[in-house]
Parts: structure tokens; C-alpha cells; sequence
């Protein structure tokens, strides 16, 4: 999108701007644009900012031109682990949560995330599982026959920034606890879905970004991608405490039953959050809009310096 003036006043300082809209055409058009030619309008200043699916800005943020800002939209990663394949010992999964969520603290900083919902998003948060210590060692003991019987299958998906990053701390922890796996690489969504409807994998990264400050929405999560026939009660439970929390009239008692429902898959371990971040708006440096904003096109939320 362009920053458009208004061209019945030759003023481009910020006032102007902000003093009034100026008019809309009678026909918009949007266009659809390949990764590298968005990349360099936005470097030639051709187009001035850009708001992109989350995987393709990991990709356009490479460009040192660009600057970045940080939107209202919060976003979450996670893995999600099969409990009917290879991953069906809930001490195993308990084992690998710890670990990995210790591993991640450490590689990801101010992107390192231990709950799955945004903070705030429920009057209080589920209550935090015990931490499950045990060393490589132990885990190789306990679990490395079993693994090398039944390799674990894991879903890879390349170039996907800090959610490649989470799949490659969890390769790395096998390998140091001898347990065998299996990388299954995945073009696209369609593929991974379909991997996952069927069962076919134990271990997929998925990242999931909501713009509306109600935990409802982030239940999608698992709505899309969660192993639901193969992962049997749990799942059921959670998805009937879901349907049935949708029509409490109060807030705070939704969001109660919302915390409720978490817990069951939580004391599961059926998935270990591990980043988070918020979606961002890709812009040249001469402009300057608000952090945390819900429009960022809103002539009020940017600052033309």
C-alpha cells in the first residue's frame, strides 16, 4: 500500500496529513505481488509500507532497508505432540516439555514464551504443571529402545524463523538423548494437514496469530491442526468444555471455563508453547507509526518525519 497525498495541497508536513482524509476513489484495486518484486518496491520506496502473511516477513525483513513495527496482533508458537503415535507415554512427552522449554529460554530471549495464551487474555491463567526434570541421560535410558523401534516423526518445515528454530532445538535434544526420528519435509499447509488428519506424524510446529483480545480465537490452534481423532478423550473433553463456555453470559465465567478446558490438554502435555512475538508492518524509515496499534493505516497512527 501507498502513502497518498492529498493533491489539492502542495504541504506534505505532518499537519497536513492529519488535518483531513483525502478523498477515496470510486474504485479501489488490490494486487497481488510475488516475494521479490514486493521487496524491492518496498526498498525503492515505490510502496511505503506492507503488511505480509508472518512467514513472508521473516523473509522481507532480511532487507536492510527496511524497518519494522510492532501491531496489536499477537502471535504464538508452539509444538503440538500426537499422544496416539510414538509420543503416547505422557512421561516422555512430560520430559521433552521441560527440556525444551529450558532450551528455548535460553536460544529465544524476549521471544521465549511458556504459555500458550497472550498474558492477559484470562482472569487467570492456568495453573503451571510441576517441572519435570530429568537429565539426557535418564531420557536415553527410559526411552531409546522404544524410539529406535518406533522412530518419532517429525513434520519439518523449513524457513519459518523462530518456529524452524523450536523444531531444530527439539532435533538437537534428540540427538543428544540418542532417540531415534524421522524428518518428513512439508512444502506447504495442505500437506501438513493432511499429515496430520491422518495421523501420520508425532511432533508439528505451528504458529498462530489472532487480532481480537479474546482467547476464543486462539483455540484455532488446535481446531486446525490438532490430531483430534487420534488423540481421543482429551481432546474431546477440551472441545466440549469449549462449545459449552461459548454460551456463559459473563466474562469472567467464560474465561474460567476457558482456563478449565486448557488444563486438560496441559496436564497432558498435548503441546509445549515456546515463542511468541507480535505481527508487524513493514515500512521505509520515513515513517514512524504507532507500536501496538489495531490500523496501521490510519493517517492519525503515522508520523511522516
Amino acid at each position: 500500500m501507498q502513502l497518498v497525498k492529498n493533491a489539492g495541497n502542495a504541504q506534505t508536513d505532518a499537519d497536513s496529513l492529519q488535518s483531513g482524509r483525502p478523498p477515496l476513489p470510486e474504485q479501489l484495486s488490490l494486487h497481488g505481488s510475488q516475494l521479490q518484486p514486493l521487496k524491492q518496491a518496498l526498498e525503492s520506496g515505490e510502496v511505503n509500507a506492507a503488511l505480509v502473511e508472518r512467514k513472508h516477513q521473516l523473509r522481507l525483513l532480511e532487507a536492510q532497508q527496511l524497518n519494522s513495527s510492532a501491531l496489536r496482533d499477537r502471535w504464538v508458537g508452539l509444538l503440538i505432540l500426537n499422544a496416539a503415535g510414538g509420543l503416547g507415554d505422557r512421561a516422555l512427552r512430560q520430559a521433552l516439555h521441560a527440556q525444551l522449554q529450558s532450551a528455548a529460554q535460553d536460544a529465544f530471549g524476549a521471544e521465549f514464551s511458556a504459555q500458550f495464551l497472550p498474558e492477559g487474555l484470562l482472569p487467570q491463567a492456568p495453573p503451571t504443571n510441576p517441572i519435570f526434570a530429568l537429565s539426557t541421560e535418564q531420557i536415553r535410558q527410559r526411552w531409546s529402545a522404544q524410539t529406535r523401534q518406533q522412530p518419532l516423526r517429525i513434520l519439518y518445515a523449513a524457513g519459518r524463523g523462530v518456529l524452524t528454530q523450536s523444531l531444530d532445538l527439539l532435533i538437537a535434544l534428540l540427538q543428544q538423548c540418542q532417540l531415534a526420528y524421522t524428518l518428513i519435509p512439508t512444502k506447504n499447509a495442505g500437506e501438513v494437514y493432511a499429515l496430520v488428519a491422518r495421523g501420520e506424524f508425532d511432533v508439528v510446529v505451528r504458529g498462530w496469530i489472532q487480532d481480537f483480545d479474546d482467547p476464543d480465537q486462539f483455540f484455532g490452534c488446535f481446531e486446525k491442526q490438532a490430531p483430534e481423532p487420534q488423540a481421543g478423550v482429551h481432546y474431546a473433553t477440551f472441545f466440549e468444555k469449549i462449545a459449552a463456555a461459548r454460551t456463559l453470559p459473563e466474562a469472567t465465567l467464560r474465561g474460567s471455563a476457558y482456563r478449565d478446558a486448557l488444563s486438560a490438554l496441559e496436564n497432558e502435555y498435548l503441546y509445549i508453547p515456546l515463542c511468541r512475538d507480535h505481527n508487524r508492518l513493514l515500512h521505509d524509515p520515513a515513517l514512524n507509526p504507532q507500536t501496538l496499534c489495531r490500523d496501521p493505516f490510519d493517517l492519525d497512527a503515522i508520523d511522516l518525519r
